[in-house]
């Protein structure tokens, strides 16, 4: 989220309170891959102790069962489907008009159309696969397959065959469960095979597992009034094909149940290894209450809230990965970008390193960004290319920024509130590509800790179009076209070099640049007022200012403060700029 805005506008209020009082692979050939393949159904299915890292390094995340996606016909009982007239020749399955029930373990192929009616597992602690053999099954008010009771269930989606299910009125409630997707398990699930399945739920959700959700291959449609997916304790995705149209999120993982005996931050995380997804969302496309890892796929995400969102943390290792549209692009408590291809279009910021949740609070305090610093938030850049088109910040950490490798495009935002990259504790360069525009008013250059030579160059116009840097040979180093109008360039690669001399041409303006240090800035920075915001609302460090200089925690800038004048005590509330006389009592203008 964009916390300056927000600053901004809860500083006006409580002055005027003080005032007036895009591919597919075979997982099990990859010898390298992050999944581990290893186990048989034998082993244990729930998920193994994680790590805040890397969710693959603990996690066996999926079973040879689950990568089978076959079934064995000779053994398989038969269901066939229809309305009134459903047979089954299998001793473990009733029929009760359209309820069919299975109540032991086994395989069930299931063939045929109910117009009105339901599939129900109730098989204590036992495995049970569910065939889906071109099955139709629609239910009014209720789960078109509910999953009441089993150790784990399979649904298994043959070659060639095409399957629907659907619930297309409000819930109502059948027992002590509150089900509320067409396909309902309170254990854990597992979707297979190479067949399609086309899932509709008009007041709900499409597919939700009370325990794991694991999808290992197919082709699904989903459309949702709720999320289309959802795992409580995790979403696994070794590979497949998906459209998913939801009124919230498009994957969803969250456990937040105190109540478990379990450490329920080792809970609610999602993994994707491969898959091609197309996701349009009213809430975020993706969404973890725990970490949220991609390790390759190709994506589509369109979405009103954030595109890619982790309470924790959030890893990304590969993929192609295009946003839209969205309100962040990509948001989580920490941020690590290791490779893949990323464009991302934001109406806030592209990348924020925020409090985890949306709802995390925010303290404000007067003598730089004003900005809700937390040692907790980082974002890590070390490979990968991504370009961002960003309103707000293009990059944004509450805590550290580190780029150590990387292709990196920003084209940022052209107002004075935000900037192309932005972090609130230290920020640094050690190794690859960026190029960031954008405007100049909270700009600031990269720490003098950085390793890797960069350059913030300022404007006095605004300019649009070609971005050149050239050394003194007039060889050409850096060049990029800007979408949007900007007067401020951040630039690094591994060629600019301390005692070099450089020229930028950026529209109808030429500057001359030597390098006399490894890191060059002129103008900006984020001084002026607001420090680093606690959030018990203390006052905090101050950082660069936009007033120019470096700012403190009294809210001026240490290049700026004028001869002969003492600030004021540590911790005092300064004036604002345009702060009127106190006698007036009138609001000042931010």
């Amino acid at each position: 989220m964009n916390y300056k805005k927000v600053t901004a506008l809860l500083c006006a209020s409580l002055l005027a309170l003080s005032l007036c009082a895009c591919g597919q692979s075979n997982s099990s050939n990859n010898t390298d891959s992050a999944v581990s393949q290893a186990g048989s159904d034998t082993e244990s299915d729930s998920t193994d102790t994680l790590s805040n890292s890397s969710l693959s390094d603990e996690i066996d995340m999926f079973t040879e069962r689950d990568l089978d996606g076959t079934y064995d016909s000779t053994e398989a009982s038969t269901i066939y489907l229809e309305d009134g007239a459903s047979t089954s020749d299998s001793g473990n399955v009733t029929i009760s008009g359209d309820v069919i029930t299975i109540m032991g373990k086994g395989v069930y192929v299931l063939s045929g159309t109910l117009s009105n009616g339901q599939i129900i597992v109730d098989a204590d602690k036992e495995k049970v696969q569910l065939v889906l053999d071109n099955a139709n099954i629609t239910n009014t008010s209720s789960a078109a397959i509910y999953v009441k009771q089993a150790d784990k269930v399979f649904i298994t989606l043959p070659d060639g065959s095409s399957n629907s299910v659907a619930t297309t009125d409000e819930f109502i409630a059948i027992d002590d469960n509150n089900i509320d997707a067409t396909i309902f398990s309170k254990d854990d699930l597992t979707l297979n095979g190479s067949g399609s399945l086309n899932v509709e739920c008009e007041a709900g959700h499409g597919v939700v597992s009370k325990d794991d959700l694991v999808i290992t291959a197919g082709a699904y449609t989903i459309t949702s009034a709720s999320h289309a997916l959802s795992g409580k304790d995790s979403v696994r995705i070794a590979d497949g094909t998906f459209t998913l149209i939801s009124g919230k999120d498009g994957i969803h993982s969250e456990n937040s149940d105190e109540t478990e005996t379990s450490d329920t931050s080792e809970k609610g995380f999602i993994y994707i290894e491969e898959g091609t997804f197309n996701i349009t969302s009213t809430s975020d496309g993706m969404d973890a209450s725990s970490t949220l890892q991609i390790d390759g796929g190709t994506y589509a995400i369109a979405t009103d809230d954030d595109g890619i969102h982790s309470d924790s943390d959030l890893i990304i290792n590969g993929g192609d990965i295009c946003i839209s549209q969205s309100y962040e692009g990509l948001e989580g408590k920490t941020i690590t970008l290791n490779g893949g291809n990323i464009n991302l279009v934001a109406s806030d910021d592209g990348l924020n390193a925020a409090g985890g949740a949306d709802a995390s609070g925010f303290g404000f305090g007067f003598g730089g960004g004003g900005m809700d610093y937390s040692s907790d938030n980082q974002i890590v850049i070390n490979g990968g290319q991504l370009s961002i088109n960003a309103a707000g910040d293009g990059i944004d950490s509450n805590g550290d920024l580190t780029i150590n490798g990387g292709i990196i495009y920003v084209d940022g935002p052209t107002s004075g509130g935000d900037a192309p990259v932005d972090w609130a504790g230290n920020g640094v360069i050690n190794g690859g590509t960026v190029i960031a525009v954008g405007s100049s008013g909270m700009a600031e250059t990269v720490s003098s800790d950085s390793t890797q030579g960069a350059m913030l160059v300022t404007f006095a116009s605004s300019l649009t179009g070609e971005i050149t840097l050239s050394d003194s040979d007039g060889n050409v180093l850096l060049s990029y076209n800007a979408t949007k109008a900007f007067n401020c360039v951040l630039l690094s690669c591994a060629d600019i070099k301390q005692g070099a001399t450089y020229t930028l041409t950026c529209d109808s303006e030429t500057t001359t640049i030597e390098m006399t240090t490894l890191v060059y800035g002129e103008g900006g920075g984020k001084g002026g007022f607001g420090g680093h915001g606690n959030k018990d609302g203390s006052m905090g460090a101050g950082r660069d200012g936009f007033f120019g200089g470096k700012g403190n925690r009294n809210g001026q800038s240490d290049d700026q403060i004028p001869e002969g004048t003492e600030p004021p005590a540590d911790g005092a509330m300064p004036p604002m700029p345009g702060e009127p006389d106190s006698s007036t009592k009138e609001m000042p203008l931010l």
